[in-house]
């Protein structure tokens, strides 16, 4: 073995070497202050080279060579060879993206999101940078599951920003994405439908009633406005119960009536040779027996009948004191009716705003639909992403024999998530604006709830939506939402011609505040208020009154509640301030013109309570006569029995009386016809 000779200057430092490479060549790769100082100071600078000191001894010669060492294993980190593989490596990856990854990322994304939305999704011009974590998408067009030719949104050219840490855990974790644009409902050429997934078949909605009529005072028919609201009087279907009670209680109890009568009439004729029976004429205690036998039985077959006829006549009674109970309601629903009637004369008594209400509520229940099915097929997929998402988690885990891997809040990544998600982008003159943040599959391991806010504003109107919707396992509310709008014109198109309005237009500003719970319960509030209100082409009093009102008040007001407990039945209210506006208005013509117009209501509704409604219980085919006069029948088949039954009494009283009068004298005759010896003393 070669042993190198102590003191001798290392190889690397026996060349001169230029000034401007010492620090690049040596200095560099040598980490110690001290070290650098002893290598400077070993070195002579002589017409801007470096040259090795010739005076050093063999301790500073030795430290150089350790030195001397450290410098080439420094230098030594890059390799040629692995860098060139690394290279290739790069560039393979490169190719392999460009050709395979991109498009088996698109099919991944498509099958992810139509598993999620459960309609068919087309993912175009995706590109990955895998250096950069970024995914790039030309466009993404989600079709409506429930109306497959229709798209539920698309967007333009989407960027996202993967987070690394979350990618090498198997998890997406998208830190930030934005879209040049975002369209709703547009039309597709193609079916969205996807098989295995059912479209959800909306009920048909039940046609809206008509409203109450805006009374023209000035050409009032009383007649007329009654045959328009016959059909809704309720006094219609009371009197039509009614008759039925009545109808109902003559059919059941006539043929049992008739039994009964029938019982009385034989038991009559059976018992009339025991009534006649001559008692005094009865001699002897055998004959009277015989004839207590007969009258017994006879009494004991009026009991019977008795016990019958009394039965009919219970039943018979309460099934008329029924049928009179709903004849009497039927009155006072008549009595309503006409008050009813005689509020459409009155303005002021709300008449105005129940003709108005079923078109409001059905204008604002179409218009706020869609916005709800957005909104519910929003929570439907966040859930269905939770649901997914906890699956995992929440499964046991099977413990090793070395222990259990525990997982740490700090690691812990949900499958999916979306930290931020915007666009800013403008369509026809209207921008809009969308920011969601911390959407994820399982909302457990996010420091906050989903929350989307989107704005819609142009020169003149704008709608400001915030949403928040917290999916985490200790939340009370289930979403919250608040939206405020301004300038957003209001066009009722016909909706009010079926009370004499041709059209409505004004300008609205608004406010709703919503919320739902975990227990199911939904409640909103909404306040809009109407300026510049118009009606057009309006015909009658009140529509001309209120034309006139809506042109000096400053807005129409109107308030909208509703409410839903669970699954029972939705509450839903308006009230507005046109009632008092109207009143205002028509103050005037109501003192002229209501008096008359009442007393001819008066006279009509009186003719036809009188005739078509007391007339269904007189009905042909029974009715209340006919219930009542079975009644009376039934009772006289009572009283006959009971009449019958007196009179066996009577006779069975008389015979026992004749059997103990026929004893004692017989009793008399033996004591006369007995010889008792005299005693004598």
């Amino acid at each position: 073995m070669k042993v190198k000779k102590a003191g001798t200057i290392p190889p690397l430092f026996r060349k001169s070497i230029a000034e401007n490479e010492f620090e690049k060549k040596f200095l560099r790769y040598i980490e110690l202050p001290k070290d650098k100082e002893l290598l400077r100071s070993s070195f002579i600078l002589q017409d801007g080279f470096y040259r090795m000191n010739d005076g050093l001894d063999a301790m500073a010669l030795k430290k150089l060579g350790v030195l001397a060492k450290a410098i080439k294993s420094n230098r030594g980190i890059v390799k040629i060879g692995p860098l060139v593989l690394s290279t290739v490596f790069a560039a393979c990856l490169v190719v392999f993206g460009l050709i395979f990854m991109n498009p088996l990322l698109e099919g991944a994304i498509e099958s992810g999101l139509s598993a999620a939305f459960e309609a068919r999704v087309e993912v175009t011009g995706l590109r990955f940078d895998a250096f950069r974590m970024r995914i790039g998408m030309a466009a993404i067009k989600v079709a409506d599951r429930d109306k497959p030719l229709t798209n539920l949104f698309e967007t333009g050219r989407i960027e996202l920003r993967l987070n690394p840490s979350a990618v090498l855990r198997g998890k997406v974790y998208i830190e930030e994405a934005s879209a040049a644009s975002v369209l709703f409902g547009t039309a597709r050429a193609v079916s969205g439908a996807l098989p295995g997934y059912q479209q959800k078949i909306k009920p048909t909605k039940a046609s809206t009633p008509a409203g109450a009529p805006l009374v023209d005072l000035k050409n009032f028919s009383a007649q007329a406005l009654l045959e328009r609201e016959k059909a809704k009087l309720k006094s219609n279907q009371a009197y039509d119960d009614a008759a039925a009670a009545y109808t109902e209680a003559a059919t059941r109890w006539s043929a049992q009536r008739e039994s009964a009568r029938k019982s009385v009439a034989d038991l009559k004729a059976s018992s009339a040779a025991v009534l006649s029976i001559d008692v005094k004429s009865l001699k002897s205690a055998e004959a009277v027996s015989a004839a207590l036998q007969d009258v017994r039985a006879a009494i004991s077959s009026v009991r019977a009948v008795g016990q019958q006829t009394g039965d009919v006549v219970k039943g018979l009674q309460t099934d008329v004191d029924k049928a009179a109970s709903l004849e009497k309601q039927a009155r006072s629903a008549a009595a309503d009716d006409l008050k009813r009637l005689k509020s459409y004369i009155d303005p002021r008594s709300g008449a105005a705003m129940e003709a108005l209400e079923p078109s409001l509520r059905e204008i604002l229940s179409d218009s706020a639909e869609r916005y709800l099915d957005y909104g519910a097929r929003a929570l439907e997929i966040a859930a269905k992403m939770k649901k997914g998402g906890t699956k995992d988690r929440s499964a046991p885990r099977a413990v090793s024999a070395r222990g259990r891997d525990i997982r740490y809040p700090a690691s812990a990544y949900p499958a999916f998530r979306l930290g931020l998600f915007g666009a800013d982008f403008s369509v026809d003159g209207t921008r809009w604006q969308i920011t969601l943040k911390e959407l994820s599959s399982d909302p457990n391991l996010v420091p906050e709830p989903v929350t989307l806010a989107v704005s819609v504003s142009t020169a003149s109107r704008e709608v400001v939506f915030h949403g928040v919707a917290d999916l985490r396992d200790a939340a009370r509310d289930l979403f919250v939402v608040d939206v405020t709008g301004k300038g957003l014109p209001v066009d009722l198109g016909s909706a009010l011609k079926d009370v004499g309005v041709g059209g409505f237009t004004g300008t609205a500003a608004c406010s709703l505040h919503g919320s739902g719970s975990t227990s199911g319960s939904v409640s909103a509030k909404s306040d809009i208020h109407i300026a510049d209100g118009r009606l057009l082409e309006p015909s009658g009093t009140i529509a001309q009154a209120i034309a006139q009102a809506m042109e000096s008040v400053g807005s129409i007001d109107v308030g909208v509640d509703y409410e839903q407990e669970g699954s029972g039945s939705p509450r839903f209210a308006i009230t507005t301030n046109l009632n008092s506006l109207v009143g205002a208005a028509l103050a005037a013509t109501a003192d002229r013109y209501a008096q008359k117009a009442e007393a001819e209501l008066d006279v009509a509704f009186r003719d036809y309570a009188g005739t078509e409604l007391e007339g269904k219980l007189g009905a042909k085919d029974g009715s209340k006569d006919g219930a009542t006069t079975l009644l009376s029948a039934a009772r006289g088949d009572k009283t006959a029995a009971d009449s019958l039954g007196a009179s066996l009494d009577t006779k069975r009283a008389e015979l026992e009386n004749r059997a103990s009068a026929l004893a004692k004298d017989a009793a008399t005759d033996v004591l006369k016809s007995v010889d008792i010896p005299t005693l004598k003393f």
